[in-house]
């Protein structure tokens, strides 16, 4: 996403209700792209050879699509549970107009208490088989609302393709 600056305060307006911004990276952690990237810095890192780079890409394909926030600052998910984040959190095709909620949520954490991660995890078929994200879905919507943190991203599927895979 992108902050709003016509939507910010100039800097003397500011008072007792003034509320900052947090910026959140939002990233389809699951793509092909990023997993290559990944697999890449395995082998630059000497954590891996140079001829296991696409058994890596390939062992890190899941079962599910999982989305990544990250954020210097994650105190808007500290002492929140999986639970309210899944209730809370949507993928909606917009061409389709199929909604779907995270079928687990990791909340990754340094200690007991400071976030420094969230992955949401989407099936790829519901319960019927039937695929959750439409083959010819143009654009898919992420929305997570709670309490004063409202995050709304969009990913193009189409801009995420990586050769002749599906992108997703």
């Amino acid at each position: 996403g992108h902050v709003d600056r016509d939507a910010m305060p100039p800097m003397g307006a500011m008072s007792d209700t003034f509320q900052s911004i947090v910026v959140f990276r939002v990233s389809w952690a699951s793509s092909r792209a990023v997993r290559e990237a990944r697999a890449r810095r395995s082998v630059i890192c000497g954590e891996a050879e140079q001829d296991d780079v696409e058994s890596l890409v390939d062992l890190g394909a899941a079962d599910d699509y999982v989305i990544q926030i990250v954020s210097p600052d994650m105190t808007p998910f500290e002492g929140i549970d999986e639970a309210t984040i899944t209730q809370n959190t949507t993928l909606t095709g917009k061409k389709s107009g199929l909604t779907t909620a995270p079928s687990s949520v990791q909340v990754r954490k340094f200690g007991s208490t400071r976030v420094f991660g969230v992955f949401l995890h989407f099936p790829k078929v519901d319960q019927a088989g039937k695929p959750t994200v439409d083959p010819g879905e143009t654009e898919l919507a992420l929305s997570y609302k709670w309490g004063k943190t409202d995050i709304k991203v969009r990913f193009f599927p189409e801009k995420m393709k990586f050769g002749g895979d599906s992108g997703l």
